[in-house]
């Protein structure tokens, strides 16, 4: 936040503070380097699970290829993306995802009014 200050930056995403809070929990500092230079059309993206998503498992959301569930946030907990593990309502997933594939899991995402 101060360095979004010192850059004059005036709004920063949540989102985007929120999925970097859980990268910088799972993943060592070594290996953070490598995740902001993905490249290759490949994005980290976070996903707010829906009630569509309640019960369904981590390995019916991905997409061989496409999209690779990293962690699940669950109130202060979180899970690596075990694909037995069922997801629930208000769930945060974050994953590597090829750009634009987002629209295919949409119908399990939670829409937030701002």
């Amino acid at each position: 936040t101060d360095a979004y200050r010192a850059l004059r930056v005036r709004h920063v995403a949540g989102g985007k503070l929120t999925s970097r809070a859980i990268r910088d929990q799972l993943v060592d500092e070594g290996f953070q380097q490598y995740l902001s230079h993905l490249g290759g059309g490949i994005e980290l993206i976070e996903l707010l699970m829906s009630a569509d998503a309640d019960g369904i498992a981590v390995s019916e959301l991905e997409i061989e290829g496409k999209l690779q569930v990293a962690a699940v946030r669950r109130g202060l907990e979180t899970f690596i993306g075990d694909p037995d593990l069922l997801l629930e309502e208000d769930d945060l997933i974050v994953a590597a995802a090829v750009e634009g594939i987002r629209r295919k899991v949409r119908r399990y995402q939670k829409v937030v009014e701002a």
